[in-house]
């Protein structure tokens, strides 16, 4: 569950700075050091490029629900990431110089925040599998792409 929390948060830092969503369904970097060359077929790789879009439209969707949540709870995003960094993600932090109505809204934006995150992520598992993959299989090739310019080129020309 620590692991789960972390990714979110993690992910919720990288919507507000520069919204880069697959990216938070990497294993760790332990595991890519470890991975070998990965034949990917044609029929995967055309699975992965629409699973990739269907990700897409989840990440892009949550984080305008996060956007709205945030600035319905009285604060803007900038406002929002300062104070996240300030408590790195612990919401019990005490933070100097914002007012305590303030951090009770962003302690309530960050809940609503979560369960957006944790429907995205129930929803992005949703496409990986309705796409006829798995997780780990998806995982396994976008670590591959990231790795190889000849599967880049053969994704790029889908």
């Amino acid at each position: 569950m620590n692991l789960l929390k972390t990714t979110i948060f993690t992910f919720m830092t990288v919507v507000f700075l520069s919204f880069t969503a697959v990216a938070q369904m990497q294993p760790d970097f332990q595991q890519q050091q470890q991975q070998p060359n990965v034949e990917v077929t044609d029929n995967e790789l055309v699975k992965f490029a629409e699973t990739m879009e269907d990700i897409q439209e989840v990440q892009n969707s949550a984080q305008q629900e996060m956007v709205s949540v945030i600035q319905e709870n009285g604060l803007d995003v900038q406002t929002f990431n300062e104070i996240y960094t300030q408590t790195q993600g612990n919401p019990n932090a005490q933070v100097d110089d914002v007012p305590a109505e303030t951090m009770e809204n962003f302690n309530t934006a960050t809940q609503q925040v979560v369960r957006i995150q944790e429907s995205a992520d129930e929803r992005m598992v949703e496409a990986i599998e309705s796409n006829g993959m798995n997780v780990e299989r998806y995982q396994e090739i976008f670590m591959a792409v990231q790795q190889s310019p000849e599967l880049q080129e053969r994704l790029q020309s889908m």
